[in-house]
């Protein structure tokens, strides 16, 4: 039983330490390189927002995207307008550049998105872990984070200590 404890804390402190180090690569990617959407291997994750494209996604799904060097008509893509990052479906290709529009709108994007401009194509969809995602990323949440590696990794000595 004892060694099943130590098993379940040391996965857990994994865990942990590896959601902490995402964190703060993230972080700095965004802060040194100024990147807002950072990756690893090509691989970047977001969190939804908005309700456009339900049902295939909601409000605090997590996103995992990958870069590809070409995109077509149906895929669904994260790319740039302005100071936003959109998540919406291709729906036409024009002279290598791309109408998209949200499943659940009414209506197609205004003006066209050039390739430039996108920053990955939707490959997996993980239901409502974003917040928990949102969460770790505050100042807060990297506390928490960093609280719960500390208990888990002493609490076992405090408490052999004091029997």
């Amino acid at each position: 039983m004892i060694k099943m404890k130590k098993i379940i804390r040391g996965l857990i402190t994994v865990i942990l330490g590896l959601i902490l180090a995402m964190d703060l690569y993230i972080l700095a990617v965004q802060i040194f390189a100024g990147e807002a959407v950072p990756g690893i291997f090509g691989f970047h994750a977001e969190v939804a927002v908005s309700g456009s494209m339900e049902p295939l996604f909601s409000p605090g799904d997590l996103l995992i995207y990958r870069e590809e060097s070409t995109y077509q008509a149906g895929e669904v893509i994260l790319f740039r307008q302005e100071d936003s990052l959109i998540t919406h479906r291709i729906v036409e290709e024009q002279n290598d550049q791309f109408k998209t529009k949200g499943d659940a709108n009414n209506v197609e994007d205004e003006g066209l998105t050039n390739i430039t401009q996108i920053e990955g194509k939707l490959i997996l969809v993980i239901p409502a872990i974003g917040k928990a995602v949102l969460f770790f990323k505050t100042p807060l949440g990297m506390l928490v984070l960093i609280a719960s590696g500390l208990l888990l990794i002493w609490a076992p000595h405090i408490r052999s200590r004091d029997l």
